[in-house]
């Protein structure tokens, strides 16, 4: 009890200290930039592992870019298979590609991507999928530009996918609004294949029929050795989730960070499964697939009943897609008093905000 008090006193005493300084850093917090720093954080803590499987075929050569897209305004449905090949069992579950759109839009414009395995049947690809999965996407801007167009990186994240030893296709269609180019690159093995009915090109017609030169094109997977992929386990961590002195009606936020507390190799798919039925919530900025060891944070807001002299409390539960029995309850709570005091609020809120934006100060304080 003492040790809590001390840390309590400590953390009021450097909020005192630094009220000015946490006045500025708290006007310029963004979500997104927030969101941005975790990205990173994940990219940085993805270390390649003994038991890691990777492929690459990562360059562009600037000869070609393919039409591999499901476009949600048009009746496009193509895609381009390239090869790859593996010596044991492995289980993907993370890819990367390059692409360029047709006319030249940002990382918005990709919804998602399906992401389709072939095998390999002696002379090409096998026309039945041997597995799909709906990824969940991250893309950038790469600082490049093909055909005149910017161009994008994309990343993937999806259930794992047990492959056994041998020759294999893949295909990432990307689903957008218009048309999605695949960029070509001097790669490994096979030329790559095409479908695209609409131009007269049946399920599968090799590139080389089509365009005359054998392509390959650019992509990235990683996986694990082995059939068993590694478990993940979500662990949730919140701040700024208690409200006092909040006037009524008025809009508060707070934070929870997810965390895939997983084996590296883990993917933690997760959602937001319930929240109080008071008040009007919102949950914004996060990604819904965690490599294990990464993490995202939500932003969350709620306006409270505009109620007086109330109080209000409740769960928000966060779970597992995957497991039922693996999730988080955080607690919330609201007081709005008779007397509404601003200044108290005031200065409430920007220490909230000064400690959300040093977590390790958060973590030598034990808040």
């Amino acid at each position: 009890m003492k040790n809590n008090l001390f840390k309590k006193g400590m953390a009021i005493g450097i909020m005192t200290l630094f009220i000015g300084m946490s006045t500025i850093v708290s006007a310029g917090i963004a979500p997104v930039e927030k969101q941005v720093l975790i990205n990173d954080l994940i990219k940085k803590d993805k270390i390649i592992s003994t038991n890691e499987f990777y492929f690459l075929q990562h360059w562009p050569d600037g000869k070609n870019m393919l039409s591999s897209v499901n476009c949600t305004l048009c009746s496009l449905d193509t895609e381009v298979v390239d090869d790859f090949s593996i010596s044991e069992a492995v289980n993907i579950y993370e890819s990367r590609f390059r692409i360029v759109t047709d006319n030249g839009l940002g990382p918005g414009a990709i919804e998602g991507v399906n992401v389709f395995f072939y095998e390999d049947i002696g002379n090409g690809p096998s026309t039945e999928r041997y597995a799909e999965r709906s990824a969940a996407v991250h893309s950038w801007y790469s600082g490049r530009e093909y055909f005149g167009r910017p161009e994008l990186f994309v990343e993937c994240l999806f259930e794992h996918v047990v492959l056994h030893p041998g020759k294999w296709w893949i295909c990432f269609q990307s689903i957008a609004e218009e048309e999605c180019f695949w960029l070509t690159n001097d790669g490994y093995g096979d030329s790559i294949w095409i479908s695209n009915p609409d131009e007269g090109y049946p399920k599968w017609t090799n590139g080389y029929d089509v365009y005359g030169e054998d392509y390959d094109v650019c992509f990235f997977l990683r996986g694990n050795y082995g059939e068993i992929p590694p478990e993940e386990d979500l662990i949730c961590y919140d701040y700024g989730l208690d409200w006092y002195g909040v006037p009524p009606g008025a809009t508060v936020e707070g934070y929870i960070d997810v965390w895939n507390d997983g084996d590296f190799g883990s993917v933690l798919f997760w959602e937001i499964e319930s929240w109080p039925e008071w008040g009007n919530w919102s949950f914004d900025g996060f990604l819904e697939a965690l490599p294990g060891q990464g993490g995202t944070t939500i932003l969350v807001e709620v306006v409270v009943p505009d109620e007086p002299d109330s109080s209000w409390g409740g769960e928000i539960k966060i779970v597992n897609k995957n497991n039922p029995d693996d999730f988080e309850i955080i607690y919330v709570s609201v007081i709005v008093p008779v007397n509404y005091n601003p200044i108290v609020t005031f200065i409430k809120n920007i220490n909230q905000r000064f400690l959300y934006s040093f977590p390790i100060l958060r973590q030598i304080l034990g808040l």
